[in-house]
This record gives structure tokens, C-alpha cells and sequence, in this order.
């Protein structure tokens, strides 16, 4: 349908636009449904350009890689829960320095079979400070910013609440809202505008109006 063909339409435009050659790992970090089936496209046509491995992680894979991982075969691994150190994990293990079975939240095939690993929760101050080097960051400046990089950055995740429609209860169970420490926000902060010359950041969080105290300390 027309749907279907604008998706096929802005898959090419993404392609076209990425230089894929030589990546032997690509992940990509899912939210919702519609990125879900944009992102099957864009593997689907990476598998058949490169033959790369395919990650999906992501607030949208963590609940549900029960379901949809036995189902769509182009996706070689589907990470749910904190991506920052399991990725890492993953990437040793295929490079033979590890075995896919300790690599917390994976799932994986081995046999013929699909296999999971339970998750093993992390916490905000061991995050590392995004890593933007070799990004195309002229594709990230903003005119009515002077012409500043807006980056994205993250203080704080999570909710404090347990509303029954919002999908955090599953994506992070038994978790409050957590943040990192006010010194280690003011460092990284600085640390990004030393290093991109970004002066402006979009803040990622979902819930940060419910840390008053620490924003002040910021």
C-alpha cells in the first residue's frame, strides 16, 4: 500500500545517505512500533548489501523480544534492557573474546534454537559520556542556534510513577527514577562543548522536573 511504499521510499533515502561498507555489526536503538517496522526494511536491505550482523535494542525491544525476535530472522540479536554494557559484551563475544551467554539481556540462536540472558541492571553514574567522534555533526547544527551542534544527553531516566499505560514499568522493572550525580552532569557537559563546540544540548529525559533539587546543583 501507499504506507508500505513511502517506508520503501525512505529506507533508500536513509541508504543512500550512510556509508555502510565495512561495518560488521550495525544496532540499531528502537522506541515504538513505527520505528520498528522502518528499522526491518533498513536490515533487510543492509543483510542483503553486506551480510552485517543485526542488533535491535531499545525501550521498544526490551518488552518485547519475546515476541517479535523467534519471528524475524534478519534480526541476528535483540538486546533488551541497558544497551551501554551489554553492546560492548556482545561485540567481544563475536570477536571470539567471550561467549553470547554472558552478555546480560541477549537474545541470541544457538543450535536452531532462540536463547535468552537475564538482564543485569546497571546504573546511571557508570554511563559513559556519549561518544560523537566521526560523526557527520554539520548534520546536527541548528541556525537559530548559532549554528551550535544540539546533541542529545541524558541526566536522568525512568519514572517515579506506575501508570498502567506507559511502558517504563516493563523496559525497567522495579526501578525508580534514577540520575546521575550533579558533578559528574557538570563534567560531562563540559567535557562536550571541549570536545563538539556545542553550546546547546537536548536534554533526553523523561522525567526530569521530578529532580528539582539536583537540577539546582547543575
Amino acid at each position: 500500500g501507499l504506507a508500505d511504499a513511502r517506508l520503501a521510499g525512505l529506507t533508500e533515502q536513509i541508504w543512500a545517505l550512510t556509508p555502510w561498507a565495512g561495518y560488521g555489526v550495525v544496532g540499531f536503538s528502537l522506541h515504538c512500533i513505527s520505528e520498528f517496522r522502518f528499522a526491518l526494511l533498513l536490515a533487510e536491505k543492509l543483510k542483503a548489501e553486506t551480510g552485517a550482523k543485526v542488533v535491535f535494542g531499545g525501550p521498544f525491544a526490551t518488552p518485547y523480544a519475546s515476541l517479535y525476535f523467534e519471528k524475524k530472522p534478519v534480526v541476528d540479536f535483540m538486546m533488551a534492557g541497558e544497551g551501554h554494557r551489554s553492546f560492548p559484551l556482545l561485540l567481544d563475544a563475536l570477536a571470539g573474546k567471550g561467549s553470547l551467554s554472558e552478555v546480560p539481556g541477549l537474545w541470541y540462536r544457538e543450535g536452531g534454537r532462540v536463547r535468552s540472558n537475564p538482564q543485569r541492571p546497571g546504573g546511571m553514574e557508570e554511563m559513559p559520556l556519549p561518544d560523537f567522534d566521526g560523526l557527520p555533526l554539520d548534520g546536527y547544527r541548528q541556525e537559530l542556534l548559532e549554528n551550535s551542534p544540539f546533541l542529545p544527553y541524558q541526566i536522568s531516566r525512568g519514572c517515579p510513577g506506575t501508570c498502567s499505560f506507559c511502558s517504563f514499568s516493563k523496559v525497567l522493572p522495579g526501578r525508580a527514577l534514577e540520575s546521575k550525580s550533579p558533578e559528574k552532569v557538570v563534567r560531562e557537559l563540559g567535557e562536550c562543548s571541549r570536545r563538539y563546540g556545542s553550546r546547546y544540548l537536548s536534554m533526553c529525559d523523561e522525567c526530569f522536573n521530578n529532580l528539582p533539587e539536583k537540577a539546582g546543583r547543575i
